[in-house]
């Protein structure tokens, strides 16, 4: 029933004037002339298009059409037609508005120069007479015989027609008193006769006082509040009015039934943008202009649709920021919140502007309210207690929508609920036992204080244990003293390999005889402090000194294996350091020292006055060394000489009889051995310790091979502790037959020796934990952070199926390999199998010996001598377990 036409059908700008000629309808627009394509249809609904008509490009003021012809009137000039879309003439002119006369056959039209009257003739227009020559005027309007006009500045006018018409002969023109307003006038033809139209107010003209009167036409009670409405046209059935109200959506027409059903929509509502729209009544059409766009309403049609007209609450909102949809069933709202607003709209969407609202607010406000345009209510500072919100509206046929409720609850502030009288309940309890504590903490005070001095004293008495269990450290080695602090007392130990030294001031007891006693004290105490310094650097144990004797022993507490080598390089320096004291001074005494290897027993003597000592006959044989021996020279014996003897160039010096053992072989350690001496013969090159370090090796092995033994897991039925002591002698051979350095024999036996003790903590992982094994024991053994990097890189070698880089990994890979080459492959290979089976790494035996043909088929030895000493060739090992796999189907 009600079409819009806008720039799709071909419409453009702001429709000023509605015609219909020659069975086309004609828009004039702002932005032009635009003609009906093809001609109008009555059909029910319209689908129309617009032409413009390209010789006019202006602005289109006004139609108009007499007889056979439409004129079109622009600011520059009138356009005629006949009944082509082409026009027949045109007529230039300067036009403002235009006002035609159609009983007289007149056209007014309004300019700069005054009102220029023309008259209609068969093929053109021709202007007769200007009225108020010299007064611009701003718009005409042609009423009742009577000619209306305004000029420019504001001043209001009419002329009144003779014989239908208008000339100088006609009645002097009347100057109407204007309306007190500020805004544009727009005079306008209402079905109520002319009405001088303001943004705000509606005037018509009371010809007796010669003035306008305010004479707002007769509306319905929704439209009361609206400030600008006019009624345009009356039917039987219907109301046209131009509304204009105090936002720009409520600017248009509006059309009322006046036959208003509960149930039926009788109003509606055409939002053009302007009060002042055209309308144009076309039976059965109505057209109505608008900006960009034009409404086609039917007047058979009736406004039939069903609705179910309610008010709608869209939310409520708390405080400022905080919004509760009102989905939400009785909210409850906090008391700090107790400003609400409440919007609000209807379901009558088509007249929403014009819609009416009253409210109240039970709990609050009890009586509704004045109707009011408002969609929003606010309430504030509301006490604790439930509410309930209702909300109605009124929409322009006057039908009454049932009231919409909202209920809610404002909580009371918390020092009125529940939780604040129990919080103060509280508060007094606490009150009493702050009192009550505070005269127990009267009493307690005094106890504290006590207390304090009890924890100063012991802490005093701790550090008094602290001093005590330092000296016994310092008097004990550390395992003799941890023993005797956790259970009271020390047990002694035998070890099978000591090297016991002593040492001597020759004729000390004639040099006491001569020198200051304070003198002779500071300087021996000179000479066994830089003793000190010298054992502690090769782990040796200082005994204790006698007089002029210094004792020390070397592989006690802890064993080791290279205790004589370490014990004679601290006698060199020990020696060398008296020497160079005599070349400088010449008083400076002479040493002797004598150094013997063999079992002794070693404890703790004394219960007030501590001692370690250590007892044996080879302690007694070193101090015979010693007392035999000649100063300024270390003299040693024949058991300590076949230990040392690879390190150092010794000289045999005769025998020397001993009770109960027979004679005695002794030497004179000369120095180091030239290749492995430094700059001195009393000092070792890197060679010395790499190969005192291979001595130390031994050390290592006894500590791997001791925790493989006792802690390997025993589902670890390859890797055993037995196969892992083959590997590392086979690696030892391996490293010989290839003619690798000391120290890369050092750095690839080590790695041999670790590489597989991680299978103690991690099978999946024992690479890893064979090197965190490797960073912490290591350092214990002297190895420098350089030797155990390696060390650890030959370790990563073996991860995997890594191709070596270097010929220490290709020792090693092809010693973990060997299996792979004995005549044992067979037995080695079923403990590998169940090894992995047990570990969940294979699943079958078939599985397992496909791994290891394909293994067998790609592998190959990398060094000479792991080649030359293998006992099968892998096609023999393939063929083997390829039988095994046949046996077992």
């Amino acid at each position: 029933n009600i079409s819009v036409l806008g720039r799709e059908s071909g419409l453009q700008g702001e429709v000023m004037d509605i015609k219909k000629f020659g069975q086309k309808l004609w828009i004039a627009t702002s932005d032009g002339l635009f003609v009906e394509q093809p001609p109008i249809k009555n059909e029910s609904s319209l689908q129309l298009t617009f032409k413009k008509v390209k010789e006019i490009i202006q602005k289109c003021i006004k139609l108009d059409v007499s007889g056979k012809h439409l004129h079109v009137f622009t600011p520059t000039g009138i356009f005629r037609f006949c009944s082509a879309e082409q026009p027949q003439n045109f007529i230039p002119a300067f036009i403002r508005d235009v006002a035609v006369n159609t009983t007289g056959n007149q056209v007014f039209i309004a300019s700069n120069e005054g009102i220029v009257i023309g008259q209609f003739g068969n093929n053109t227009i021709t202007f007769t007479d200007t009225l108020l020559r010299g007064i611009p005027i701003r718009q005409l309007e042609w009423s009742n015989q009577q000619l209306w006009f305004e000029t420019t500045n504001k001043q209001l006018g009419k002329i009144n027609a003779r014989r239908q018409k208008i000339d100088r002969s006609c009645t002097p023109l009347f100057i109407v008193e204007p309306a007190k307003e500020n805004t544009p006038l727009n005079i306008i033809q209402s079905s109520d006769g002319l009405r001088f139209c303001y943004n705000t107010h509606v005037y018509g003209y009371d010809e007796k006082k010669n003035k306008l009167i305010s004479q707002p036409a007769t509306l319905p009670m929704t439209l009361e509040e609206v400030p600008f409405v006019v009624d345009l046209l009356t039917d039987n059935q219907r109301r046209w009015y131009g509304v204009a109200g105090k936002i720009a959506n409520q600017k248009g027409i509006l059309v009322m039934g006046n036959n208003q059903t509960r149930d039926g929509v009788s109003s509606y509502f055409f939002r053009t943008g302007s009060a002042f729209s055209p309308l144009f009544v076309d039976t059965p059409y109505v057209w109505i202009g608008g900006k960009e766009r034009l409404f086609c309403y039917k007047l058979t049609s009736q406004f039939t649709a069903k609705r179910n007209f309610v008010t709608i609450i869209k939310r409520m909102v708390i405080g400022n920021d905080s919004v509760l949809r009102i989905e939400l069933e009785d909210p409850e709202i906090s008391y700090r919140y107790h400003n609400i607003k409440f919007e609000v709209a209807s379901t009558h969407f088509e007249s929403e502007p014009f819609i009416r609202y009253q409210y109240r607010l039970m709990g609050y406000q009890n009586d509704w309210s004045d109707w009011t345009q408002q969609t929003t209510f606010t309430f504030r500072k509301l006490p604790p207690g439930p509410y309930t919100f209702q909300v109605r509206a009124l929409d322009l046929d006057g039908t009454l929508s049932e009231s919409t409720e909202l209920n809610f609850y404002v909580l009371p502030p918390f020092y009125r609920t529940l939780p604040a009288y129990i919080l103060y309940v509280l508060i007094f309890l606490f009150a009493v036992f702050v009192f009550l504590r505070y005269r127990t903490w009267r009493f307690l005070k005094k106890k504290e204080e006590l207390d304090e001095l009890v924890q100063k004293r012991t802490a005093e008495i701790l550090k008094e244990k602290e001093k005590s269990e330092q000296l016994i450290a310092n008097l004990l080695p550390k395992s003799t003293a941890d023993e005797l602090k956790q259970t009271g007392k020390a047990s002694s130990q035998k070890f099978s390999m000591v090297t016991v030294l002593f040492s001597d001031i020759q004729g000390f007891t004639k040099i006491a005889e001569q020198m200051n006693p304070e003198a002779l004290i500071d300087q021996l105490d000179s000479f066994f402090f830089h003793f000190d310094s010298v054992i502690e650097k090769y782990n040796i144990e200082k005994i204790k000194t006698i007089g002029d004797a210094y004792m020390c022993a070397g592989g006690l507490p802890n064993k080791n294996i290279t205790n004589p080598v370490e014990v004679v390089l601290a006698a060199l320096e020990m020696v060398q350091y008296m020497e160079n004291l005599k070349a400088t001074n010449a008083n400076i005494w002479d040493l002797r020292i004598g150094i013997h290897t063999g079992s002794v027993i070693a404890g703790v003597v004394g219960h007030k006055k501590l001692s370690y000592d250590i007892w044996g006959d080879t302690v007694n044989t070193a101090s015979r060394m010693e007392s035999s021996g000649e100063a300024g020279k270390i003299n040693i014996s024949g058991q300590t000489y076949e230990l040392v003897k690879d390190f150092f160039i010794c000289e045999y010096r005769g025998k020397m009889p001993v009770k109960y053992k027979g004679e005695i072989d002794m030497y004179f350690v000369k120095g180091i051995h030239p290749d492995l001496a430094g700059n001195s013969p009393y000092v070792p090159n890197e060679k010395f310790f790499i190969k005192l370090q291979l001595l130390r090796l031994q050390d290592v092995e006894d500590h791997v091979f001791g925790l493989l033994r006792q802690n390997l897991p025993p589902n670890i039925y390859f890797h055993s502790a037995k196969w892992q002591e083959e590997i590392y002698y086979l690696v030892d051979l391996y490293s010989r037959a290839e003619e690798l350095t000391l120290e890369e024999t050092l750095l690839v036996r080590t790695a041999a020796l670790l590489m597989d003790v991680g299978y103690i903590w991690s099978y999946d992982e024992h690479e890893s934990e064979s090197i965190r094994f490797a960073r912490e024991t290591l350092p214990q053994y002297r190895y420098s952070e350089q030797q155990i990097q390696s060390i650890v890189n030959l370790i990563e070698a073996t991860r995997g199926m890594r191709k070596p880089e270097n010929k220490m990994e290709e020792i090693l890979i092809d010693a973990e390999m060997s299996y792979l080459g004995r005549a044992d492959f067979e037995t080695l290979n079923e403990l590998y199998f169940r090894e992995m089976y047990e570990h969940q790494k294979v699943n079958s035996w078939d599985e397992w010996a496909k791994m290891q043909i394909v293994i067998l088929s790609n592998h190959r030895f990398y060094t000479h001598v792991a080649n030359v000493l293998r006992d099968v060739g892998p096609e023999k090992q393939i063929e083997l377990l390829l039988g095994n796999i046949k046996n077992s189907h």
